[in-house]
């Protein structure tokens, strides 16, 4: 197609996906007496909630990989992460893995 260009499509429907999720964020109720694993759970719980709701996606799984790399974030403050898209296949792309650091990958499974 002349003058089609693969980018900027990539770059709309990236924009659109990112509307709908700033539209509809997850609804989670905080309760300050709660334990760090209710807390968790009750993220998974909305997580799988919000999946079912929607046939095919993966949500639970996108919640998890966020969860993966705020955790290497905390644990690793002065060293640079590069986080990879949750969605996109390692091999096809020819990156290692879902995080970054240095000459570390990390891969949520």
């Amino acid at each position: 197609m002349p003058g089609f260009d693969i980018k900027e499509a990539e770059s709309w429907w990236v924009g659109r996906v990112r509307e709908y999720f700033e539209s509809a964020p997850l609804k989670l109720k905080v309760d300050t007496g709660a334990t760090l694993k209710a807390c968790i759970a009750g993220i998974f719980d909305e997580a799988k909630r919000r999946q079912s709701e929607n046939r095919g996606s993966t949500v639970l799984g996108a919640v998890m990989q966020h969860l993966v790399g705020a955790k290497l974030e905390m644990l690793y403050p002065e060293q640079t992460i590069q986080h990879n898209g949750y969605s996109v296949a390692d091999s096809p792309t020819g990156r290692s893995g879902d995080f970054a650091m240095g000459d570390c990958v990390w891969a949520a499974a």
